[in-house]
């Protein structure tokens, strides 16, 4: 695996968030990070990308990735300077991932760079001394994500980004598409977002994962589109349901049994009221 998280939790403040996720991701993967608000997406997205701002790192468990591994983080909101020019905010995050990497940058490279990736990105060159606070919502997006690549020294074998379609258009949406489905073909790369896009998901995603802690593990995953994840969620659900009544048949019983009191319970009861108390927490 390209990037393995274990048993991962995550509080903050009184709140937790998830608890004891594991997840894979595998070099041609495009996987969807769906669930509720609050489900901590966007914190979990952070810690895969291995942030440790200000404390920012699981609680518990470990994420392991491929050694020297490229990853390039597209935030949701815009953290670039808006009286940059498109050239200048891709050239700093070139300079800032070589300085990150524990490379000594040089400047004539990260503008070399930068023309490269905006190029990549779609951006016409007569755009590139354009202040970025003028460009529209997509373009700001499409020049997040060529910053994102450029701080990966143009060549992300994993690029994780959190609510990609926000702010873009059909043609935009289209060139997403397009852009994450060849990236992930044409070499050994992968991609997680995380997304509140149905349609997005049913495009591109190859697998889906659903962070919630009405999951047992705290996530749900299947292979395949948003279609296929809907498929095994209901199987879940409906196996989950199944147990459940068979459960609260079985504590029905239980509860009788232990209504008659220490004397018509009969011998062996301090291990069968142990286990009916782990059945009535278990249904609960």
């Amino acid at each position: 695996a390209m990037l393995q998280a274990r048993g991962i939790s995550k509080v903050l403040g009184f709140k937790a968030l998830f608890s004891g996720v594991s997840l894979s991701v595998h070099a041609g993967d495009r996987l969807g990070i769906i669930g509720p608000n609050g489900a901590g997406k966007s914190t979990f997205l952070k810690l895969l990308a291995g942030h440790r701002i200000e404390g920012l790192g699981p609680d518990e468990g470990e994420i392991k990735t491929e050694k020297s591994i490229r990853i390039a983080t597209v935030p949701q909101d815009d953290t670039f300077d808006l009286a940059s020019t498109a050239a200048e905010v891709v050239s700093r995050a070139g300079i800032d991932g070589a300085s990150a990497r524990g490379e000594t940058p040089e400047s004539h490279q990260a503008e070399i760079t930068a023309e490269i990736v905006l190029g990549k990105v779609g951006f016409p060159s007569e755009w590139s001394g354009k202040a970025a606070g003028t460009l529209s919502g997509g373009w700001r997006k499409r020049l997040s994500l060529a910053g994102a690549i450029a701080s990966a020294d143009g060549e992300p074998e994993l690029i994780l980004l959190d609510e990609p379609t926000n702010h873009l258009d059909i043609r935009g949406l289209d060139w997403l598409e397009r852009f994450i489905t060849r990236m992930t073909n044409r070499r050994p790369a992968a991609a997680v977002f995380v997304t509140h896009d149905r349609a997005f998901l049913e495009r591109v995603a190859t697998r889906v994962a659903e962070l919630s802690r009405a999951y047992p593990d705290g996530l749900l995953a299947a292979s395949g589109n948003y279609t296929s994840f809907l498929r095994r969620k209901q199987e879940f659900l409906d196996s989950q349901a199944e147990q459940q009544r068979s459960l609260a048949g079985q504590v029905r019983k239980d509860l009788a049994w232990l209504s008659r009191g220490p004397q018509g319970r009969g011998t062996k009861a301090k291990g069968r009221i142990d286990q009916s108390h782990d059945r009535m927490g278990t249904l609960a």
